[in-house]
C-alpha cells in the first residue's frame, strides 16, 4: 500500500495549555442528561497537573487556565474497561494479530452520557459545545492563527491578514484533549472560523503502513460514521502495529480527531482502556449558548442608539463582506444569520454598542421589511483609528437616509 500523508498524534497538543476545572453546576443549555452538570470556574494555575502521554512542545503559559483540583479519577470506579484482545501465543508480540475493534455497522441503542463523580466541564463559550471529561485530563486551544489555505483579500499583506483574523476569532477554533495514553481534537465549523485552523492541531508525517476501515462513533447522542486508520510498521505478515486514529466529520468542517499509540503489548492494553475513557468524553458533547464576546482591540463607533444609519453602497472586497450584509439574532459571527439587507438600505438604531470580534455591533430594524437584529458597523480600522470601510454610515434623519 502506498504511504500516505495524515495526521501525527503527536501534534495533537495546541500552544496553549489549560488545565480542567471543577464545576459546580450546568447552565439549562448544557446537558445531554436529566442531572445538571457543573458550571465552568477559570483560574491561573503555573502548569498542570497531569502530562499528556507524549511531551508538550514548549510554549509561554496563557493567562487562563482551568483547574483540576479533585483527586485524578479511578478508572476502575466509575467506568467498564474495554477488555484487550487475546493474543494467539503468550509470546506474541507483533500487535498486528489482535483482533480490532469494531462497532456494529447499526448501533442497537443511543448510549446517553450521565455526570460521573470526579469529571469536570469544559465549556468553550464563544463556539458553543461543552464536555465532561476525568480531572487529570488536559486541554489547550490554539494560540492564534499563523497558517490559513485560503487566498487573502486583494491588497492586503500576509501579516495584516493574520493580524485582522486573530483580533476576529478568539482561541478555541481547534481545541486538544490529552488523558494518559489517548488524545482528542475538536475543531468548530467552517462557518465558526474552523477552515482557518486546518489541520487542527497535529502535524503531518508519512506513515509507513495503513490500513483503513469504516465505524460509527457517537459524539452527544449522534452516530457518525468514522473513518478508523491502523497504523503498521511494514506491509509483511506478522508486522507490528503502531497506532491508530480516528476522523469524525460532523458537517461544515466541523471535525473530532482521536486516538493513541503504543510500544508493546502492556501500552496497548493501558490504550484501550484509555480509549474507552475517551470515547465516554465523546460521548459527554453537548452544544451551549454562545454567550461569550471576543474584542480585543474595540473599534470606535459613529453611532448613538435612536438614530438612523444606512448601509454603505462602497464595501471593501474582503473575506467579511458577506458577514456585513447580514443580520444576526446576536452580537457576534458565532450567532446565527436571520437575514440580509441590500447596500443603500436604511436602519434603525435600536441597542448598541456591543463589541464581539473587535467589531461594534448594533441591534437594527430594517425600514424596508421591518426585521430586528444585529449587524456591524464597519471592518477593521485605520491607524488614525478610524473604520477603513464603514457598514453603517450615519444619517442626519430618519427621512432623509439611505439611497434610492
Amino acid at each position: 500500500m502506498k504511504n500516505q500523508n495524515t495526521h501525527k498524534s503527536q501534534g495533537v497538543r495546541g500552544k496553549t495549555i489549560l488545565v480542567i476545572a471543577i464545576l459546580a453546576s450546568c447552565s439549562a443549555g448544557c446537558g445531554a442528561s436529566s442531572a445538571e452538570p457543573p458550571a465552568a470556574v477559570t483560574e491561573q494555575v503555573p502548569s498542570a497537573t497531569a502530562k499528556p502521554p507524549t511531551e508538550l512542545p514548549t510554549s509561554a503559559l496563557p493567562t487562563e487556565m482551568f483547574l483540576a483540583t479533585l483527586t485524578p479519577f479511578d478508572l476502575t470506579d466509575t467506568l467498564t474497561t474495554a477488555k484487550p484482545p487475546t493474543l494467539a501465543s503468550p509470546t506474541e508480540r507483533f500487535l498486528a494479530t489482535l483482533t480490532p475493534f469494531i462497532s456494529p455497522d447499526t448501533p442497537t441503542f443511543v448510549p446517553t452520557f450521565a455526570p460521573k463523580e470526579g469529571w469536570v466541564d469544559f465549556v468553550n463559550g464563544y463556539y458553543g459545545y461543552a464536555i465532561s471529561l476525568p480531572s487529570a485530563s488536559v486541554v489547550s486551544k490554539n494560540e492564534k492563527i499563523d497558517h490559513v489555505q485560503a487566498e487573502r483579500p486583494a491588497g492586503m499583506e500576509s501579516g495584516k491578514y493574520f493580524d485582522k483574523l486573530n483580533r476576529t476569532y478568539p482561541p478555541g477554533i481547534c481545541v486538544s484533549v490529552s488523558y494518559q495514553s489517548v488524545y482528542l481534537n475538536i475543531r468548530v465549523q467552517y462557518s465558526l472560523g474552523g477552515f482557518f485552523v486546518d489541520p487542527c492541531g497535529p502535524g503531518i508525517k508519512d506513515y509507513p503502513y495503513l490500513v483503513s476501515t469504516e465505524e460509527e462513533v457517537f459524539v452527544g447522542e449522534t452516530s457518525y460514521p468514522a473513518t478508523y486508520i491502523r497504523v503498521y510498521e511494514s506491509d509483511a505478515p506478522g508486522a507490528k502495529s503502531l497506532e491508530e486514529f480516528y476522523y469524525v466529520d460532523m458537517g461544515d468542517g466541523e471535525r473530532v480527531f482521536f486516538g493513541g499509540e503504543w510500544k508493546d503489548q502492556a501500552a496497548y492494553e493501558k490504550y484501550l482502556n484509555d480509549k474507552a475513557v475517551l470515547l465516554e468524553i465523546l460521548r459527554s458533547y453537548r452544544s451551549v449558548p454562545k454567550t461569550a464576546l471576543f474584542c480585543p482591540e474595540p473599534a470606535p463607533t459613529r453611532l448613538k442608539a435612536g438614530g438612523f444609519a444606512y448601509v454603505s453602497t462602497d464595501l471593501p472586497l474582503s473575506y467579511l463582506q458577506q458577514s456585513f450584509k447580514s443580520i444576526r439574532n446576536a452580537p457576534g459571527l458565532n450567532q446565527e444569520l436571520i437575514g440580509s439587507i441590500d447596500t443603500g438600505k436604511a436602519v434603525e438604531l435600536l441597542e448598541g454598542p456591543v463589541c464581539n470580534n473587535s467589531l461594534q455591533w448594533w441591534k437594527v430594524r430594517v425600514a424596508e421589511n421591518s426585521l430586528v437584529g444585529w449587524a456591524p458597523e464597519g471592518d477593521y480600522l485605520t491607524p488614525e483609528g478610524y473604520h477603513e470601510s464603514s457598514w453603517l454610515i450615519p444619517c442626519e434623519s430618519k427621512e432623509n437616509c439611505g439611497t434610492p
